[in-house]
């Protein structure tokens, strides 16, 4: 072998030896980072559909993310169609804390967006000839369902009027739901026991109403002769294509492990929540997944209508049914009319406990937004154009804004309002004065938790109108009469609107809602300081046993057996008053902490109880004040004993006439009251919801 060649293995074994010693070497030192800076798109990817919903997608990401944060909700999920095509549809964050990725294809509570899906069945069912939306309601339900008029001149309730929320029930301020282990009634065994009685006329006012949608849903088992689960299928998510929806109050094992909980938001962090089984089927019991509702999005927003919403069916979802008046937008056949960023639209929100969802489609623009959010508590912080503290309204109206752009004046009044389909008539000028929302009536449970419930108030003020809602609701707003007599926001021009029942105000946020001027004995600082005192007066009366024996005791006092019998009397009443005192409220604080818990509460059984603990006190008061009357009369020296027993007898008054005014022990409730305790049959009261 020649040099050159033991050289040349020389040196290859040398190299072969020196990488394998350096290949360790070699992979301890990281790889760079891949180039990810900002390039110029190659002209053969300069698609502008592709370029526009990049951009969509980079600024629709940065809002979302940022209210993801601020509103503490787990996951959200946000999607946008135009023109019939799904733009936009992403998930951010979690299904659950700390639990698997916000899902697109899992069920979803849709809460009140379920009402829109009904409005569709019911018109597909006029739409095919099977059902007139002016029939009288009442001979489309069970028997008795749909009770007497309110007056004997009141004209008949309408399919047309369950749809606009003008039927004239006393609306319930607390939703409804089936007991735990019971089986779900189907919608006319739910209605069949009687829906809430008719207390105004049809179509006289507008209130929103759960239980319309109830009788909707009823109505259409009838019609179809099926199940509601089957019925609503056939008429609804299959024809719109929907994947992941029921309308059942529990489905299989399978689906409720997938549907996405909610969570209540507060100080103590994230919790999640157990979903109440609903009885109010058409109203609030639809669960879909985000991609079903992007299919209903597409179909709201195709050039022209699909199969499942043609023959006017879709016409009739953006067409104004009813009106309002003085400049205030209506409903249309399913969906309320609204105004984003001064665009005409439509809208639709949900909310359960610990679930909000939001439906927004502005027609003239072939746009649709669906957003949800699987949290609720803690939006203050943030604020939309419109003024309300949503995280829905943020990201509604950045959607708008980056699509259709913020079509309001630099006006003072803003534009937009009226939309072009409703009637701007001047008005007189809203009252001023505490107000809160209007739900037309209530049973007495319902009456005492609205006394608690977030006011509105309205001051007069160098010609305008301050409007200071709830502060988690919306921020404060100027309201100033236009050259049209309507008074509208300052900033967006939203109406404002007082109507022809005193004492009645219309307000614009997100949707028209009514407010009703707050009774002087209904009043918060009223209902306070009725309840402190009269607890303060039973805690001292039955402190006053124990603390008046043990003084006694340390100074060796006798018994005082020779006080006159009218002080004994009254000791006696006293303390039976407190005593029902304490029951009372222990049994408001019960309603409220279930309420709190869970939107809804045994008023029906909690009824019957309060109405027997105020009989007991009723009696235990006028006795008292008897007593001390005659005592005083009788035994003057007594003037401190007699006063204290007075100023007792006046606390306990003051509950029983706060009683009074939200209806929980009316003349006829304590009759009943008294003949099932008496007679030992059931104990009757305000009517179950």
């Amino acid at each position: 072998m020649t040099l050159a060649k033991r050289l040349w293995r020389a040196s290859a074994l040398l190299l072969a030896l020196g990488g394998a010693l350096a290949q360790p070497l070699v992979a301890e030192v990281p790889r760079p980072p891949p180039d990810l800076a900002p390039r110029a798109l190659e002209p053969e990817e300069l698609d502008a559909v592709t370029v526009a919903r990049l951009a969509l997608r980079y600024d629709l990401d940065g809002v979302a993310l940022d209210v993801l944060g601020a509103s503490g909700a787990p996951g959200i999920v946000l999607g946008v169609a135009l023109a019939g095509q799904t733009v936009f549809l992403e998930a951010y964050g979690s299904a659950s804390v700390g639990g698997a990725p916000m899902p697109l294809d899992a069920p979803l509570w849709l809460a009140s967006i379920s009402k829109p899906l009904t409005a569709i069945a019911v018109l597909r069912l006029a739409a095919q000839g099977h059902l007139d939306l002016d029939a009288d309601a009442a001979t489309l339900l069970p028997e008795g369902a749909l009770g007497p008029p309110a007056h004997p001149d009141d004209g008949p309730v309408t399919v047309r009027h369950l749809l606009t929320h003008t039927a004239g029930l006393d609306v319930r301020s607390l939703g409804l739901t089936v007991p735990d282990g019971a089986p779900a009634p189907s919608a006319r065994d739910a209605v069949a026991a009687g829906l809430p009685p008719r207390i105004v006329a049809p179509g006289e006012r507008l209130v929103y109403c759960n239980a319309c949608y109830l009788a909707l849903a009823a109505i259409v088992e009838g019609v179809t002769g099926q199940a509601q689960e089957e019925a609503y299928d056939d008429l609804v998510f299959e024809p719109l294509g929907f994947a992941h929806a029921s309308i059942a109050a529990e489905a299989d094992a399978a689906y409720e492990a997938a549907t996405v909980p909610g969570h209540a938001v507060g100080p103590g962090g994230v919790a999640a929540l157990t979903m109440p089984r609903l009885l109010e089927s058409g109203a609030g019991r639809v669960r879909a997944s985000a991609s079903d509702l992007m299919a209903l999005a597409e179909a709201l927003t195709a050039p022209e209508a699909p199969e499942a919403l043609e023959d006017g069916v879709r016409a009739q979802l953006f067409a104004p049914a009813v009106r309002l008046g003085n400049g205030m937008p209506g409903w249309t056949l399913g969906l309320a009319k609204t105004a984003v960023l001064g665009h005409p639209a439509v809208r639709h929100d949900g909310d359960l406990p610990g679930v909000r969802a939001a439906l927004l489609v502005v027609p003239e623009a072939q746009l649709a937004v669906f957003a949800y959010l699987n949290g609720t508590g803690a939006d203050a912080g943030l604020e939309a154009a419109s003024g309300r503290r949503d995280a829905r309204d943020v990201l509604l109206e950045a959607v708008v804004a980056r699509i259709l752009g913020d079509a309001r004046d630099a006006d003072e009044l803003g534009s937009g309002w009226p939309p072009a389909d409703a009637d701007a008539t001047s008005s007189p000028a809203p009252a001023p004065g505490l107000y809160r929302f209007d739900r037309v009536a209530r049973t007495g449970p319902e009456r005492m938790l609205a006394a608690a419930t977030p006011v509105v108030r309205l001051e007069v003020g160098g010609g305008a109108l301050e409007v200071a809602p709830p502060p988690d609701l919306a921020a404060p707003a100027t309201y100033r009469r236009g050259d049209d007599g309507v008074y509208r926001r300052v900033g967006d021009g939203a109406p404002l609107a007082s109507t022809d029942t005193p004492g009645r105000v219309l307000l614009h946020l997100g949707t028209t809602v009514g407010l009703e001027r707050v009774p002087w004995l209904e009043r918060p600082a009223v209902f306070a300081a009725s309840h402190g005192a009269a607890a303060v007066a039973a805690l001292l009366v039955l402190l006053s046993w124990p603390v008046g024996a043990f003084v006694r005791w340390r100074r060796r006092e006798p018994v005082a057996w020779t006080l006159p019998s009218t002080v004994g009397r009254a000791r006696a009443f006293a303390r039976v008053g407190a005593v029902a005192v304490l029951g009372v409220l222990a049994v408001l604080v019960a309603l409220t902490l279930r309420v709190l818990a869970t939107s809804d509460a045994p008023l029906a059984a909690a009824a019957p109880v309060l109405q027997g603990f105020a009989l007991v006190l009723a009696v235990a008061t006028l006795g008292l004040l008897a007593a001390s009357a005659t005592g005083a009369a009788r035994h003057p020296s007594h003037r401190a004993r007699w006063a204290w027993h007075a100023l007792v007898a006046l606390a306990f008054a003051a509950l029983l006439v706060q009683g009074w005014t939200w209806g929980l022990w009316s003349p006829e409730a304590l009759q009943a009251t008294w003949a099932g305790l008496v007679g030992g049959g059931s104990v009757g009261g305000a009517p179950s919801p």
